[in-house]
């Protein structure tokens, strides 16, 4: 393994583990220290998922309430460490450690100065989770590396003096054989110049890597977004898990399509609503504010009617609901107020905020279009009528583009060009092909599988 037994003794196990059923006996705290469980993590993380900002990584799927099956290194490491994985996120963004390019990660670690690593953000995190499963050593306490982790992972990560055997199987799959696991993942970099030797793409091979002595690694594949290799299950969800650890450029947003409706995830309803939903009598209203005119959408509210008869509103902001006026400086704000100046829609006599809200129409959403409204609604700047009209309707109402008025029509249509822009590969077609099918087709599709489809396209391709 290249580094003491105290911090790469589980690493095996860890491998082992991804082949393992959900319902497996889950590696713990008993299983070896603790400084082997958080090291065997970071290496699925590093290595198997192929991610460089692994704190970046687990932000993001926090976000998305720790879903389930997006890929098997976050399901094993929601086993292994559940909740207390806000603990190895807080370690990570403090210690900023980074893979850097063929040299793997390195030890000049600064400090994070991300606004969300500061200390005072992860004890505020912190206490609101229970820390018990891994005991009481949980690495951010302590001073800055307190399990001295950053350095044992240097000695895994380093290239060493291990050889390596290439060979293509098919026409579309290789084989990668190291005789030390020790910096195994720098023969990658002979995999690209043998495949490319041969004329053949790494992005459409899939790789199969062996350590001698070890258990297979698994199948991985090259994304030509990071230029990494990550481990593969043939899931659909893999490569976007690889890309929330990676660069923030090539990142999909943090929520989106990928929100858990599994029963033992956490109530979504508390991420929908800002207060507590308990309350008999007590019911929500999602709600967009559309100016007619230009066909977009520039507030997102959210109206609690209590028991009583009380009526309170919130507007999603950045992220979360928050109480106040809808002027925010929003994307969506700005962009419906550019669009009504341009039409001279806009009465100059008024405030920039009434004169956007004035004469908004407000397109009440039913209750299975609330999250996707926010995915969508965080992953674009632009938010047209047509989206908010799709809402209104049943999840499972048929809906054609033929029976849309002519706007909305030319708003999908353009909707569907500006994503098809976007796609550089043949497989992201994929994210497009559901808006194609119902603009290309002229078919009736269900109200709930054309949002989502579309919601699943603005994730991976954003609007800007």
């Amino acid at each position: 393994m290249g580094d003491e037994e105290s911090w790469v003794g589980l690493v095996d196990d860890f491998w082992l583990e991804l082949s393992r059923a959900d319902t497996g006996r889950a590696l713990t705290r008993e299983d070896g220290r603790s400084t082997q469980v958080w090291t065997g993590l970071l290496h699925l993380m590093y290595l198997g998922l192929g991610w460089q900002n692994p704190g970046l990584g687990l932000e993001q799927w926090r976000k998305t309430n720790y879903r389930k099956g997006l890929h098997p290194v976050l399901d094993v490491a929601w086993r292994v460490a559940g909740e207390n994985l806000i603990a190895l996120e807080i370690f990570l963004k403090n210690i900023s450690l980074e893979m850097r390019g063929t040299e793997g990660p390195f030890t000049g670690f600064g400090v994070n100065l991300d606004l969300e690593s500061d200390e005072s953000w992860a004890n505020e995190v912190m206490r609101q989770f229970t820390l018990t499963k891994l005991g009481d050593d949980i690495l951010p306490f302590g001073g800055w590396d307190p399990l001295h982790l950053s350095n044992h992972l240097e000695d895994s990560f380093r290239k060493s003096s291990s050889s390596c055997d290439i060979a293509v199987v098919f026409e579309n799959k290789a084989t990668l054989v190291t005789d030390k696991y020790a910096g195994w993942h720098h023969h990658f970099k002979s995999v690209d110049e043998e495949l490319n030797r041969l004329g053949m793409l790494s992005s459409e091979v899939e790789l199969g890597v062996k350590v001698i002595g070890m258990v297979k690694l698994g199948d991985f594949r090259y994304c030509d977004l990071t230029s990494l290799w990550y481990l593969t299950t043939g899931g659909e969800s893999e490569e976007i898990a690889h890309l929330w650890g990676n660069s923030a450029t090539s990142q999909p947003t943090s929520t989106g399509t990928f929100v858990s409706s599994d029963s033992s995830q956490k109530d979504r309803s508390q991420f929908l609503s800002p207060v507590s939903m308990d309350s008999m009598g007590e019911t929500r209203q999602l709600s967009f504010l559309v100016r007619q005119e230009v066909g977009l959408a520039h507030s997102f509210e959210q109206e609690i009617t209590t028991a009583d008869g009380e009526t309170r509103s919130w507007f999603y902001k950045r992220g979360v609901w928050d109480s106040g006026a809808e002027w925010e400086n929003s994307s969506h704000f700005n962009e419906c107020l550019l669009a009504l100046l341009e039409s001279n829609n806009i009465d100059p006599e008024m405030t920039i905020f009434e004169s956007v809200v004035d004469g908004s129409l407000i397109v009440n959403i039913k209750p299975w279009a609330e999250e996707l409204a926010t995915n969508i609604w965080e992953c674009s700047s632009k938010f047209p009528h047509f989206l908010a009209q799709l809402m209104t309707l049943d999840e499972h109402e048929a809906i054609s583009i033929r029976d849309l008025e002519l706007f909305m029509a030319d708003q999908v249509v353009s909707l569907r060009d500006n994503l098809a822009k976007r796609a550089k590969r043949a497989k992201e077609l994929y994210f497009i092909s559901g808006v194609q099918h119902f603009v290309e087709s002229g078919e009736r599709m269900g109200a709930g599988e054309l949002l989502e489809s579309i919601a699943e396209a603005y994730e991976y391709f954003g609007d800007d």
